[in-house]
């Protein structure tokens, strides 16, 4: 396994323990869609598709806790 594909799995395996209950309690879903030159890609959907908090909960949220836990990690970027 070469070192993209193992920091995507442990960005899926945190976003899968840590977030998925936090964006859920207002019914929205998270999904990795893709880590690539440090950048993570993600999609936000159910509740939050048609949410107007969606941004403040990437950049806010989602963001934050990804950076703190993988510091290599530059930026966070939606679907």
């Amino acid at each position: 396994m070469n070192n993209s594909n193992q920091l995507f799995e442990e960005i899926e395996k945190y976003i899968d323990s840590d977030m998925k209950y936090i964006i859920g309690a207002d019914g929205g879903k998270i999904r990795l869609i893709s880590v690539e030159d440090n950048i993570v890609t993600i999609q936000l959907f159910g509740a939050c598709s048609r949410c107007a908090a969606k941004n403040y909960t990437l950049y806010n949220v989602v963001q934050p806790m990804i950076k703190d836990k993988f510091p290599m990690i530059e930026e966070v970027v939606l679907v």
